[in-house]
């Protein structure tokens, strides 16, 4: 809202946009203008009260979720070594395979059936 002096007198006016342009809207003069100043400050003051509140419990979720993600982060690398060392792998980068091991404990690889087909022949 402002005020415009025009022939010794003073007039209020506020700016609003109409379809994308900005248009000065005529309030008034003397008490009428003065009450509409005064509950547009009110207006403004209690919309910054509202912005605070809220950027403060913003605040607080973040903080919160930053503590989540640390926890999340530290869970995760503790399920990741539990399970290699239960003998797991991660397969392909999302699915987690027990490992197949032989009678005598390792780990078969090509060679070993290849041994063990020409054994068992």
């Amino acid at each position: 809202m402002y005020w415009m002096v025009k022939n010794g007198h003073r007039y209020a006016y506020r700016s609003r946009w109409v379809e994308g342009r900005p248009v000065k809207e005529y309030v008034g003069v003397g008490a009428q203008a003065e009450a509409a100043e005064r509950a547009q400050i009110e207006a403004r003051i209690e919309r910054d009260v509202r912005r605070q509140r809220w950027e403060r419990q913003w605040a607080e979720i973040e903080a919160a979720r930053a503590a989540l993600d640390r926890f999340c982060a530290q869970a995760d690398l503790w399920v990741r070594i539990t399970l290699v060392l239960a003998g797991y792998y991660l397969h392909h980068g999302h699915e987690w395979r027990q490992r197949r091991t032989t009678r005598d404990g390792y780990a078969p690889t090509k060679t070993t059936n290849r041994r063990r087909l020409e054994r068992d022949a």
